[in-house]
């Protein structure tokens, strides 16, 4: 307990974990308040917006855990803020007219809903480094508590008010806005005055962020959200919402083990390269073993139980999340070992490879997408294609962490 690392991950997994037991105790409502169709609404507007919120700050949000001196990094904080309200505003007329011709449900106000749900991720994203940064990972945990009470209460409520689809998009938004009121309270001394200058100083230090990294973001992004827009495009919003619900909780035990760790993992990185002690892959090798660990444990026993048990929690509407859950579980193992750890590719400012790992996913889904649209299997089947690309990339993606970890370490050894 001495540790801070490990103080910091306790924090916030401990969050984590109470936030995650308030989603799962009012899913069993939740889902008999709404409709397949209504979550397919939800899932749709939300993989749209998920497409570029990881670039939403233009990847400054990234860059604010390098600078050394506070001014410097309130520079950056200020770049974050302009980009992220740019690129939620052009990102939502964009979306709303390709969206127009990719679905043949419309969706109402679709560009309102994207540009909320991207402009309030993209701010949550950029408050919880900042306090990343400070190590304030209590306040980090405090956030998931606040997002996922109201993201409880407010669907219950409007599901009570048998409001639809617009009750679960308003929630989305309500429960980000929750999230972000306590982060921002904990940030405010990256919120000072500076000059112009410290801006236009960090743009050019950090440049590779907005111009490489940025578009390496939504190139990944888009890679991890194609399935649910294509599979909801080519088989319906009723099975858009099966696959929401099972990624939903596929997606538990990475939320509980996976964002905690990713978190506190890159703190402790960009700390360690701030102080130049080189022990990189130390600290990769002992997470990795972690979340391998729970990957199978967690992951492999709702593969073995989803079938049966989804139906019987959530109702028989959801049989066919049941049989989605065990793909997403079986995928998801994967997942949760490499995605934690992968940011250290942007820390470390590995351009090419960021590139060259996401045309990698983006070539695997296509030839997975090609095969969908000549040989129309069942959507079971169109699921383990899409997802099992993500498989092969998280593997390709956790080697070359762990290979450029062991290359940033070598200098110490050598000097040892």
């Amino acid at each position: 307990m001495r540790n801070a690392r490990v103080r910091g991950f306790l924090s916030m997994s401990g969050g984590t974990v109470f936030a995650q037991i308030i989603t799962l105790a009012a899913l069993p409502f939740v889902s008999r308040l709404y409709s397949p169709a209504d979550f397919g609404v939800l899932s749709i507007v939300l993989a749209i917006s998920a497409i570029v919120t990881p670039a939403a700050c233009l990847q400054f949000d990234a860059a604010v855990l390098l600078p050394r001196g506070k001014r410097d990094a309130r520079a950056v904080t200020t770049a974050a803020l302009l980009a992220v309200t740019i690129v939620a505003l052009v990102w939502a007329l964009l979306s709303d007219l390709v969206a127009g011709i990719i679905f043949s449900q419309r969706v109402p106000f679709l560009w309102l809903w994207v540009l909320l749900i991207s402009w309030l991720t993209g701010l949550f994203t950029l408050f919880s480094q900042l306090a990343i940064r400070e190590r304030r990972y209590g306040k980090v945990a405090a956030r998931s508590i606040y997002q996922a009470s109201t993201l409880a209460v407010t669907q219950v409520g409007f599901g009570l008010l048998q409001s639809g689809s617009f009750g679960l998009l308003a929630s989305a938004v309500l429960s980000r806005l929750a999230g972000i009121l306590g982060l921002a309270r904990s940030s405010r001394v990256y919120l000072g005055r500076h000059r112009a200058s410290d801006v236009r100083a960090v743009l050019r230090r950090y440049w590779r962020f907005p111009v490489v990294f940025a578009p390496s973001a939504v190139l990944n992004s888009l890679g991890l959200q194609l399935p649910v827009v294509f599979l909801a495009a080519v088989y319906g919003v009723q099975f858009a919402g099966q696959l929401g619900m099972a990624e939903r909780i596929a997606a538990v035990p990475i939320a509980l083990v996976g964002t905690a760790i990713g978190q506190v993992f890159i703190g402790e990185i960009s700390e360690l390269r701030r102080r130049e002690k080189a022990t990189y892959q130390r600290l990769f090798l002992r997470l990795s073993a972690v979340l391998a660990a729970t990957s199978i444990v967690g992951l492999g026993l709702l593969a073995v139980f989803s079938p049966a048990l989804i139906p019987w929690i959530l109702g028989d509407a959801w049989a066919e999340a049941g049989s989605l859950v065990q793909i997403l579980s079986v995928m998801g193992m994967f997942r949760l070992v490499a995605t934690p750890l992968s940011a250290s590719i942007s820390l470390f400012e590995r351009a090419r490879a960021n590139v060259l790992i996401d045309l990698t996913r983006i070539a695997l889904l296509g030839t997975a997408v090609v095969a969908i649209l000549l040989t129309r299997p069942e959507p079971a089947h169109a699921t383990i294609l899409m997802y099992g690309a993500l498989a092969i990339v998280y593997v390709i993606t956790w080697a070359y962490v762990w290979w450029l970890l062991r290359r940033e370490s070598a200098p110490q050894r050598r000097a040892v």
